[in-house]
């Protein structure tokens, strides 16, 4: 998915280069020789970035599958594409808290009008970057030769470039004092929202890793969640990789995947240990593992060729040592 957002940015930096390139080539109305490294460098800055996804990305292999719109919820076209596309484009300044709302329709107000009125004007060299992005994000399907969320968070990517191509145009100080201040005030509230909804959650982080400090690194966790779901999905895995213990399920392949240089890759022990996600019936392979987690209360039946002994607890979950028990 990151070297997805690189090729993105070979992207954008190859639409302005052609932008440059027009803009050159109106004004001296000929093709010249000293115009040749403008368009050159534009197929550099694409092709160097495209390369390294396809060869570098352990998902650009086509091996895994596309999927057109999000795969939950109504299965409508409106829902699982037009609606997640605009949610993902929204995405830095509202993610579905209430005071976010708000925030999003100000924010808006303020570039309406200050394109109105001209105070903000787009970089013409960056109509061309932004009318690509435009037809990527169009087309963009959900799950992206199995990365899955690619319609949804490169669409972000939109709103970045898109404040990095305004500036300001000829008008008077006091009226871009005025907007300074205004986006200014946009920007205090979303740090505001942001560690207000995060805040609350550093004791459950603070949980995950006090509770994972005692198991051994290189161990091998086996991570079950209970299907309610349940908040920071991501927070033990990363406790987990701060002991260097393996967690299956995340930052590895497959080992099917075989071609590119895979910038995580399994070692043949432990190459068939590759879940998709911590589902109940990965109890089935509990055997292999030290420790389980169970997290949001997960309904498994605890296989009679183990015992667990708890070696720590949080809020939402409870951490067993794996015992084996003697063959029956």
């Amino acid at each position: 998915m990151h070297l997805y957002a690189f090729a993105i940015y070979g992207v954008c930096v190859a639409g302005y280069e052609c932008s440059v390139f027009w803009e050159k080539f109106k004004i001296k109305r000929q093709l010249r020789m000293s115009l040749s490294r403008i368009p050159f460098s534009a197929a550099v800055s694409l092709l160097v970035p495209l390369l390294a996804t396809t060869g570098l990305s352990p998902v650009s292999n086509n091996q895994g599958q596309t999927v057109w719109g999000r795969t939950w919820g109504p299965p409508t076209f409106w829902h699982s594409i037009v609606k997640w596309k605009g949610e993902g484009l929204v995405s830095p300044i509202y993610f579905h808290y209430l005071f976010e709302k708000p925030l999003l329709l100000l924010l808006l107000a303020i570039l309406v009008w200050a394109l109105a009125t001209r105070t903000v004007i787009v970089n013409s060299r960056m109509l061309i970057p932004l009318a690509i992005f435009g037809v990527i994000f169009t087309v963009m399907p959900f799950e992206l030769w199995g990365a899955a969320f690619a319609d949804y968070r490169l669409p972000s990517g939109v709103a970045f470039f898109g404040w990095a191509s305004l500036g300001w145009g000829e008008t008077s100080a006091a009226r871009i004092a005025v907007v300074r201040m205004l986006l200014s005030v946009c920007l205090v509230l979303r740090v505001g929202s942001v560690l207000s909804a995060w805040q609350p959650r550093q004791a459950i982080i603070g949980e995950y890793e006090t509770a994972l400090q005692p198991i051994p690194p290189g161990s091998r966790l086996l991570v079950i969640v209970g299907d309610s779901g349940y908040d920071l999905e991501h927070v033990p895995v990363l406790a987990a990789a701060k002991r260097g213990v393996f967690v299956p399920y995340t930052f590895t392949d497959d080992g099917v995947l075989t071609r590119g240089i895979q910038l995580l890759k399994l070692t043949p022990e432990y190459a068939d240990y590759w879940e998709d996600f911590p589902n109940p019936s990965s109890i089935r392979d509990i055997r292999r593992f030290d420790y389980l987690l169970e997290v949001g209360k997960p309904q498994i039946k605890i296989p009679i060729s183990v015992s667990l002994n708890e070696v720590g607890s949080g809020q939402s979950f409870i951490l067993y040592r794996i015992e084996q028990n003697a063959a029956k």
